[in-house]
């Protein structure tokens, strides 16, 4: 190891380059329920299929009282 290292904070080669997803608020919720284990993909399949859950009970539902 070299005696005269050192780190120079300003240089170009000490910070990397950082991004952040910004997800909506639905599927980051599932994400969040789901402790980090679901994807944004799976959080949406996830919402995409229960809403067809609920859209088939409330035909159901509304066909039964007529």
């Amino acid at each position: 190891m070299s005696d005269n290292m050192t780190i120079e904070p300003e240089s170009s080669d000490f910070y990397r380059p950082t991004t952040r997803v910004k997800r909506g608020g639905m599927p980051a919720f599932i994400i969040k329920l789901s402790g980090g284990k679901m994807g944004e993909q799976g959080a949406n399949t996830f919402l995409l299929g229960f809403a067809i859950v609920v859209f088939i009970i409330s035909i159901i539902i509304l066909v039964k009282t007529f």
